[in-house]
């Protein structure tokens, strides 16, 4: 007998194990033709629990029950069976099983098909309700692109007038792309820079230390370990070198990754040179607070720039050709204006039943994004009363000081529905946080625009959100996570403040911020959290003064990993205005200098004037948070480790004069060292 498959149209139980098969179910058995009974079949099954017990039963072919069972019993059901005795192959069950699949294909596909129809539906109805929205609004002001009794020119006709809002669109997204572009562009050349450089660097240093592992210190012993670092070196920038891919029409895939490679290696040396070039020249100079390698951001070429300006200037010259196609009273901001303040003055009634406080700004906000394309918070700093939307419409509906105006809030409202969100996307996707220059206009900006927005409101809540996880990518950077360490400080939280210069600050406090924020409580609570979970991952190098000597490049990494340490604090301390001083503390006390930068510095601690220049920049980075007569923090403890650095490096200065060392030699250093104790408050010790 042959096994096939077959559904059981009635429920059998096992006599060995008494497990019940219910009706419906399938099973394999074997399938004769009975010789008692010519048109009946027997079948013949194993129970699938107990695998003993040999279940037959006999039912006649085309009858709705079996006639008898053996090795089982029939089990009654309160309904008739609704399964029919089948047999299939398994040739038709892989045929059925196919024609389930292609029906759910096909079913799934009508339902995707059905789902773009009702996007685009959708879509349809919400521009038809946006169009007769403008129009109501238009032609109950005579504000009217176009002759409504005139088919040719309907704005939905490709030939008549379009609306200038998707232009201006379209424009905002190249914008916003430009600039996104340009970002990158940095980004991606500065993580090349990196990894080349630090790919040789690490066989480098890896080969001296084994070297100095082994004991010594001599001449002899750094001879050694100088020529074993360049092996290393030489080494590994053999095994960078890419091979001739060559793919269709004979190109080389390879070859401009080599060139790329070439070019940052030519850019590196040139940098190089330059650098020890200003090194050898302060070394005869005792003044204070010389700039060091990495403090200063160069990596935007020239040739980037240039192109980038061009391609900007493109696109505002098409934007001044947006209102081109609309009547000359019209075109212009100033028009418009004038004829809704003389509609808000003849018919002071019929604008105010009309609520045209609502319509007003939707009206004018077409012709501030237009100008606001020019605005590049970055950038270039430019203030709003320095603009000509501004000057027009601060004074709107405000000549009747008795009465207050609904229009009185007009400027703010365009401040918030327009010019935050250009921020806000800048801040996201184009503020580069080592930039110094970005980070001051960035912080200008921000207190530009705080200036307008009421502190409840919900875009600038977002633009500080935005700001926090820009500001922690950043530090990514240099930083890895550990959040253990934070788990006592959930406490801290970003905050906006209420007070008159309407600053964004954040304050320790529950009841105030709970008062202040009411539900948005949890998400700026979330916000100061995760700003305090980073640490140094990129560390700024602690290599000992024998391995810098005999690394290649060594001494110059370690000054620029220092110097981007710095230029990194320094931008932190600029948002002292808008970031909780005790965020600042944990982030650039804790994290930044008593983690990485102070080991650095006793790294280097014999090497008196690379230390005392490196120090003044530090001190430098903290002026007007924690140094300086402007300081807004008082004397912290945790500079106290700065403080015993300085006095360290005063006892060595004073060693090397009793050694020998020219009183000429020392007495700059020395006179440096007071000034920055004097920049730290520590006037005692200066003493």
């Amino acid at each position: 007998m042959d096994r096939k498959q077959f559904w059981l149209r009635q429920s059998i139980k096992c006599d060995d194990c008494s497990l019940c098969t219910k009706r419906g179910t399938k099973v394999m058995a074997r399938s004769k033709i009975c010789k008692t009974r010519t048109r009946s079949k027997e079948v013949e099954f194993t129970c699938t629990r107990c695998r003993r017990q040999k279940i037959t039963f006999l039912y006649e072919t085309g009858s709705s029950s079996y006639i008898s069972c053996r090795g089982g019993r029939l089990v009654s059901e309160s309904k008739p069976g609704e399964y029919r005795i089948e047999e299939t192959t398994l040739e038709t069950q892989l045929k059925e099983e196919e024609k389930k699949r292609k029906k759910k294909e096909e079913e799934e596909k009508a339902e995707e098909e059905d789902d773009a129809a009702v996007a685009v539906f959708l879509q349809k109805q919400d521009d038809l309700r946006n169009l007769r929205v403008r129009k109501t609004i238009q032609s109950s002001l005579g504000f009217v692109k176009w002759d409504y009794g005139d088919e040719s020119n309907d704005p939905d006709d490709d030939n008549g007038s379009q609306h200038e809002a998707p232009f201006i669109e379209k424009l905002e997204k190249q914008m916003q792309k430009l600039n996104e572009d340009r970002a990158a562009a940095i980004l991606k050349r500065r993580s090349s820079d990196n990894n080349d450089e630090m790919h040789e660097l690490e066989a480098a240093i890896n080969a001296a230390m084994s070297v100095f592992n082994k004991g010594g210190g001599s001449d002899a012993m750094i001879e050694v370990a100088t020529r074993e670092a360049k092996a290393a070196s030489a080494a590994t920038k053999e095994q960078r070198n890419l091979p001739v891919e060559l793919v269709e029409f004979g190109r080389d895939t390879n070859l401009q990754k080599w060139m790329d490679m070439t070019r940052r290696a030519d850019v590196q040396r040139t940098t190089q040179a330059r650098s020890d070039a200003k090194r050898l020249s302060s070394m005869g100079s005792d003044g204070p607070y010389q700039q060091i390698e990495g403090e200063s951001s160069t990596d935007e070429s020239d040739s980037e720039t240039a192109a980038y300006k061009s391609n900007r200037d493109l696109l505002l010259q098409t934007a001044e050709q947006v209102f081109s196609d609309v009547v000359e009273e019209y075109s212009q901001l100033a028009v418009v204006e004038e004829r809704f303040d003389n509609w808000k003055k003849d018919y002071p009634s019929s604008d105010r039943d009309a609520y045209m406080s609502l319509s007003v700004p939707a009206t004018f906000t077409s012709y501030v994004r237009l100008e606001l394309l020019q605005w590049d918070p970055l950038h270039e700093y430019m203030d709003f009363i320095d603009m000509n939307w501004y000057s027009l419409l601060y004074s709107y509906g405000n000549e009747d000081e008795k009465d207050i105006s609904p229009d009185a809030n007009l400027v703010s409202h365009l401040v918030e529905k327009v010019a935050v969100p250009i921020l806000h996307h800048e801040i996201a996707h184009c503020w580069d946080m080592l930039s110094t220059r970005e980070t001051r206009n960035a912080v200008l900006a921000t207190e530009l625009v705080v200036r307008y927005i009421p502190a409840s409101s919900e875009s600038l809540i977002e633009l500080v959100a935005v700001l926090h996880d820009r500001l922690a990518d950043a530090i990514g950077d240099l930083v890895v996570c550990i959040q253990s360490y934070y788990t006592n400080h959930i406490n801290l939280c970003f905050l906006i403040s209420i007070s008159v210069e309407l600053y964004l600050i954040g304050v320790v406090g529950m009841e105030y911020r709970m008062d202040i924020f009411g539900e948005n409580t949890e998400m700026v609570l979330r916000f100061s959290i995760s700003l305090l979970s980073f640490r140094e991952k990129l560390l700024v190098p602690t290599w000992s003064p024998l391995v810098l000597k005999a690394v290649p490049n060594g001494a110059r990494v370690a000054a620029y990993r220092f110097g981007r340490s710095v230029r990194l604090m320094r931008n932190i301390c600029m948002w002292n205005k808008i970031i909780a001083l005790p965020v600042l503390d944990r982030l650039v006390l804790d994290d930044l200098l008593s983690g990485k930068v102070l080991p650095h510095l006793r790294s280097i601690q014999s090497n008196v004037h690379d230390a005392v220049t490196r120090t003044e920049r530090l001190i430098a980075s903290l002026c007007g948070v924690w140094a300086g007569p402007s300081a807004v923090g008082q004397r912290s403890p945790k500079l106290q480790p700065l403080v015993d650095y300085l006095l360290t490096l005063d006892r060595t200065l004073q060693k090397k004069h009793v050694s020998g060392l020219s009183e000429g030699e020392t007495s700059g250093l020395a006179r440096r060292l007071k000034k920055m104790l004097v920049e730290l408050n520590e006037y005692e010790q200066v003493c």
